[in-house]
């Protein structure tokens, strides 16, 4: 089993990385590679995605090295995917880098550059108000869209690494929720109250250490993100920062999760004193968390159906954290405390956990496995693409991995589980397949939080 993990990770992390990128650029005026006989009056640039302006930025670089001043980068009246900037400087000729980043919706920032050059008659003033732009000698048809070097984005491993740390973080504090308010639910109608009582109290200490991780692994995000926004040297800057949050809906989503882990600390913690109201508000504050991480995936830059791709993004995560992380719970939590009193009943305790756990896990599953083809349908858009891209294929790896997770709950249920009630032997099979299948989810969560980077059929 660890050789199965230990190969899913391998192929997720050598997979080639070579891709369009979000918001790839689809067209340019000047267009690269072009040789003006006249002075451009403007930059416009066509994305594959609405880019948002506080995100985006477009550099004009001259042929000594400096950069040429440029007037305010509005949305171009012709398509909301496109951006544009006058050009206030007086250009020469020579060879021109126009440098461009943006970033959509769902705050994954892409930059590039491309040339043109410019040949100025002698007698033709060389300022870039006076005449309109002509084009001659084109080289290219389409814009280079390579980013100017490795540099740091959403799809380095550092950035990759920090999602993936907050997945799991989120699978705990909604397995907690999960454990607690649906399987102990179930599960009181035949474990005794104290017990149930132990099994949530103890439940509590994992999902305040979680979200206390969770909102550690935020703060780092901010900084990750300002970083491959800004670049290291502008990233801690207190305005930028600000910028970010005030004025970018991935700012918003990031102010959403923060509000969020701070009522689901106090949530926990009253729950650990034993109020029954502080389960609810942390369900609804586990709720806003899943909400916060749509709102910063692929579903936020959907150009259709963008309110139910959220929707079903939020769905997605409290059916993977609900069935994955209440089984962290039983395992963890649930099975210690049934095997605690009465010797002759607690493998019987044990067994009616399980029981408790099997249907609730059963419909987090589906629901998981339905919105997971709304989102794989939505964007992916052609079957080839499951092959031909990068997004497809780490999707194929994931649904790979996912199915032998499926294979272990059919071996727990056709073997595990009818013989949880005989004595020790069935709960050590329980234990070793529950870690087998937690284990597999959490290379599952290092696949999708390289997929949530990862360029999607829209983009391409």
């Amino acid at each position: 089993m660890k050789l199965v993990v230990l190969v899913a990770i391998g192929v997720a992390l050598l997979l080639p990385t070579r891709a369009h990128a979000h918001g790839a650029l689809k067209s340019a005026t000047p267009a690269a590679g072009a040789h003006l006989a006249a002075a451009p009056t403007s930059i416009h640039l066509q994305f594959s995605e609405t880019p948002s302006l506080s995100m985006t930025s477009i550099r004009l670089v001259g042929p000594d090295g400096r950069d040429v001043s440029m007037g305010s980068l509005t949305r171009a009246a012709d398509s909301p995917s496109a951006v544009m900037a006058a050009i206030a400087g007086t250009l020469t000729s020579g060879v021109y880098t126009v440098r461009w980043q943006m970033a959509g919706d769902d705050g994954h920032p892409t930059r590039g550059s491309y040339r043109f050059t410019l040949a100025l008659a002698p007698a033709m003033p060389a300022t870039s108000m006076q005449t309109a732009p002509m084009q001659t000698d084109q080289m290219h048809t389409n814009p280079v869209s390579q980013p100017d070097g490795p540099g740091f984005g959403v799809e380095s491993p550092v950035y990759v690494a920090i999602r993936w740390v907050q997945y799991v973080a989120l699978l705990i504090v909604i397995g907690a929720i999960a454990f607690s308010q649906v399987v102990l639910a179930f599960a009181t109608r035949v474990l005794d109250a104290h017990l149930v009582a132990d099994a949530r109290a103890r439940a509590t200490t994992l999902a305040i250490g979680a979200t206390l991780l969770l909102g550690a692994t935020a703060l780092v995000r901010l900084l990750a993100q300002s970083y491959a926004l800004h670049g290291e040297r502008l990233a801690p800057d207190p305005a930028l920062l600000a910028t970010l949050l005030q004025v970018t809906q991935w700012g918003h989503a990031w102010l959403l999760e923060m509000g969020a882990i701070v009522v689901a600390v106090f949530a926990f913690i009253a729950a650990r004193r034993g109020r029954t109201s502080g389960w609810s508000v942390a369900a609804l504050a586990g709720g806003a968390l899943t909400f916060s991480m749509a709102l910063s995936g692929h579903a936020a830059a959907t150009p259709t159906l963008r309110s139910l791709a959220l929707i079903a993004d939020s769905l997605h995560i409290i059916g993977g954290s609900g069935w994955l992380g209440s089984l962290l719970f039983v395992v963890a939590v649930g099975v210690p405390v049934a095997l605690t009193g009465d010797n002759t009943q607690r493998w019987h305790r044990v067994a009616a956990l399980v029981n408790a756990f099997s249907p609730t896990a059963l419909v987090f599953a589906s629901v998981t496995a339905v919105t997971g083809l709304f989102a794989a349908w939505l964007h992916v858009e052609t079957i080839p693409a499951l092959w031909q891209t990068r997004y497809g294929q780490m999707l194929l790896l994931k649904l790979a991995v996912l199915s032998v997770t499926a294979g272990i709950g059919l071996y727990n249920w056709q073997r595990v589980k009818p013989v949880l009630g005989a004595g020790p032997d069935g709960t050590r099979k329980l234990r070793r397949s529950a870690v087998a299948e937690l284990t597999i989810g959490v290379a599952v969560l290092l696949i999708t939080a390289i997929l949530v980077a990862t360029p999607t059929g829209m983009d391409m």
